[in-house]
């Protein structure tokens, strides 16, 4: 495991989807109500400011990234103190089949809106730690994050066969590159597996996991952390908030599931997970996840 967040993701899977574009004009000051996903708006023009609904508020400026990791209502205005309203009470039209919220004024600030999610066990250990807001300055970002915010507006605009499917795309990389961006300028406030990323001795002791299944175990891992068992226990367990044996677990279970997606049966994803038997397998399957590999597989289905 050379690079622990990709494999995570890769594990998890990443679901994104374009909700609207907001075209306002000032005065504006509107609040949208909470979802059951993770939000992100990209600022494609103008100024503004958004908060957690009745909270304090943060300057925005274009190319800013915002991210919502918990779907919380908040509200989007054009000063730092300014009354609000529904967002569902302005009028909806369409823009390339994009749903476009319009105020009425012209327009000096435009928005792109939408939402994200992670599947087990990524939204646990990525997004549950996460604060309830975070903001990523264009001003202060690698050229991966600007170029992609530049592709994704471009597929935007053009209205091209297939740009749908792009833009999803181009929003799954955005995603990643935000979380790693907002990571590395906030080391201080990075918790679980983000957090986990930026410490040296437990990179080092995800990477043991890069060989056979067979091999994982707590003592391996505390050993490529450089660390003595107790002393790894505890830095571990800090961190992500679970025993490095709990979280094993845990990892094993998520890589049988990404093998029974992919068609394994159950004695291939026994073993690509690392277990001995079916029936271990099933035993640490259930106290993971509440059901049996059997029933995971065909609700999955």
């Amino acid at each position: 495991m050379t690079d622990p967040l990709s494999e995570l993701l890769l594990l998890s899977g990443v679901r994104s989807a374009l909700i609207s574009r907001a075209r306002l004009g000032a005065p504006f000051g509107v609040r949208a109500g909470p979802v059951a996903r993770s939000i992100f708006h990209l600022v494609v023009r103008g100024e503004g400011w958004v908060g957690i609904a009745g909270g304090e508020r943060h300057k925005l400026n274009e190319g800013d990234v915002v991210v919502l990791p918990h779907g919380h209502s908040h509200d989007i205005t054009w000063a730092q103190t300014c009354p609000v309203r529904p967002l569902s009470s302005l009028p909806l039209g369409s823009d390339g089949g994009l749903p476009v919220v319009t105020n009425g004024f012209d327009v000096d600030f435009d928005l792109v809106c939408g939402t994200f999610g992670f599947g087990f066990p990524a939204h646990e250990w990525v997004i549950a730690p996460l604060p309830e807001i975070l903001i990523v300055r264009k001003s202060g970002t690698s050229g991966y994050l600007a170029d992609t915010i530049n592709a994704l507006e471009t597929e935007l605009a053009s209205r091209a066969l297939g740009s749908a499917l792009v833009a999803n795309r181009l929003i799954e990389i955005l995603v990643v590159h935000v979380l790693r961006a907002w990571a590395t300028r906030h080391p201080g406030r990075a918790e679980g597996w983000l957090g986990a990323m930026a410490d040296p001795s437990l990179h080092g002791a995800f990477q043991t996991l890069s060989g056979s299944p067979q091999s994982w175990s707590v003592a391996t891992m505390a050993r490529g952390a450089s660390l003595s068992r107790s002393r790894f226990h505890e830095v571990f367990s800090e961190q992500l908030g679970k025993t490095p044996n709990e979280w094993l677990c845990t990892w094993r279970v998520a890589v049988a599931q990404d093998a029974l997606r992919r068609g394994a049966d159950m004695n291939e994803a026994a073993e690509r997970a690392g277990y001995s038997s079916k029936a271990t397998f099933g035993r640490a399957f259930k106290r993971v996840t509440g059901i049996s590999p059997g029933s995971w597989r065909a609700n999955a289905a």
